[in-house]
């Protein structure tokens, strides 16, 4: 008797843990969704959507024993969202889902895509591609979007001999916002974008791989950026008086940045981003990093709760930057510019009037990922003073 109820016992006991375990992993996503804030309307404009035709001929395919290449022209396109779906909470919902519901990711088996933007940097791309075409495992393709559009790629780059599908995108006009458009090359949900000028360790890459894994939501990268707030009340790009250690940061640019693909999506939607912001970015040339920063942490208010989109990395080695290294040739970058910096203080203030709120929807953070060193601190070096101690 005393044995049947002890197993009686046993069954309720494993039939709650069961059902507490059903809960926690399968209504997660419904308590979630039911707390979303959709009642925010941040954003002025719902202009209707039109898409645009891509047109896409291979110029040259090759194969080797490890896999195929493939290097593509492509017509500057646009991947956006059903425009059927016009209430901003609907596609609010559906991104939200996309970033956040996929539950059958085999982590070591997804891959990342590098998508590198070049504008008359030849010399430099023939350094790049073959560092990051061995990058490894996790890689699945490389997109370069070749934005010096009067010019022919050069053959030698058509035909290198990559380890993963190359694809060149070359867009009809050279525009910054040709950056984040979801090209139908591109099919991972993990994207890393990468100036041509950018020289990162592999092993520093697949790090923050690894990391955007476990913080889908979050836009990492290596170089972190802050904002001021004047007494006045407006905006200023960089440090008023105050430091990175001090405030923390707010923001990343897009030298090298890892995110989901659905912000490119979202990138495209009036109700995100106002077109007028777009169109503000290829006017100026400048801000592009600044904007999708503010789009990432907007969504993320809008959906869960105030939060910075951006998650800064310590890399085990500082990205290198082969222009300031006097390696980029003759042309210089955007961000050489006289006007560069202040340019960015005047995209904050005037990106500032898109939206009903008096303030951006961006927030300062002292946290950041390490890429612990290579130097191991526990060493079996004795100490050159004292007692050597006891490791905890």
């Amino acid at each position: 008797m005393k044995l049947v109820c002890l197993l009686t016992l046993l069954l309720v006991v494993s039939i709650t843990s069961n059902v507490y375990l059903m809960l926690t992993s399968d209504s997660v996503q419904q308590l979630e969704k039911r707390s979303m804030g959709m009642t925010i309307k941040r954003f002025q404009h719902k202009d209707v959507m039109s898409t645009s035709p891509t047109t896409t001929t291979s110029e040259t395919t090759a194969s080797t024993n490890k896999t195929t290449r493939i290097t593509s022209i492509s017509s500057s396109s646009q991947s956006i969202p059903d425009a059927t779906l016009s209430d901003e909470d609907a596609l609010a919902s559906r991104f939200f889902d996309q970033i956040f519901s996929n539950h059958k990711i085999d982590l070591d088996a997804e891959q990342f895509t590098i998508v590198i933007m070049t504008y008359k940097r030849v010399k430099l791309l023939q350094t790049l591609i073959p560092h990051y075409c061995s990058t490894g495992k996790y890689l699945n393709k490389i997109v370069i979007i070749w934005n010096d559009v009067e010019t022919s790629i050069p053959q030698d780059l058509l035909e290198y001999n990559c380890e993963v599908s190359l694809v060149y995108i070359k867009p009809k006009k050279n525009k910054l916002t040709n950056r984040f458009i979801l090209y139908p090359e591109i099919e991972t949900d993990a994207i890393f974008f990468i100036d041509d000028d950018r020289k990162l360790l592999h092993e520093d890459v697949i790090f923050a791989f690894q990391s955007w894994q476990q913080f889908r939501q979050k836009i990492f990268g290596f170089e972190r950026r802050m904002h001021s707030i004047l007494p006045d009340g407006s905006y200023f790009y960089g440090d008023n008086g105050d430091t990175l250690e001090t405030l923390g940061y707010s923001l990343l640019i897009s030298a090298n940045i890892i995110l989901h693909k659905t912000y490119l999506e979202m990138f495209q939607v009036p109700g995100f981003l106002p077109t007028e912001i777009k169109e503000y970015i290829d006017e100026h040339m400048n801000c592009e990093d600044i904007a999708i920063c503010i789009m990432a942490s907007a969504f993320l208010e809008r959906t869960s709760y105030p939060q910075t989109a951006c998650m800064g990395i310590k890399a085990r080695h500082y990205p290198y930057n082969l222009e300031a290294q006097n390696r980029g040739g003759a042309h210089k970058g955007l961000s050489r510019r006289k006007t560069h910096v202040k340019g960015r203080t005047d995209c904050l203030n005037d990106f500032r009037k898109f939206y009903k709120d008096e303030r951006l929807p961006i927030h300062y953070t002292h946290a950041r990922i390490m890429h612990e060193p290579e130097k191991n601190y526990y060493t079996d070096e004795p100490p050159t003073v004292g007692k050597k101690k006891k490791l905890r």
